[in-house]
């Protein structure tokens, strides 16, 4: 499980991986950690994350 949410909810000290649209990856058993759900988009598997990350991919190059 991934969880996907705005930088700034983030320990600073730790780099994550990024969507195309800014916000980042953080693995479900970190996202445990972090005490709150509240605003974030939860991606089940990896297979739906990569399709996700294709998507943001293409639309930003179609929009550029």
């Amino acid at each position: 499980m991934y969880v996907l949410i705005d930088g700034k909810r983030l320990p600073q000290d730790r780099h994550y991986e990024k969507m195309p649209d800014g916000r980042s990856i953080v693995s479900g058993r970190e996202a445990k950690m972090l005490g709150t759900l509240d605003g974030v988009t939860i991606v089940p598997n990896t297979p739906l994350l990569q399709e996700m990350i294709a998507r943001q991919q293409a639309e930003r190059e179609g929009k550029e």
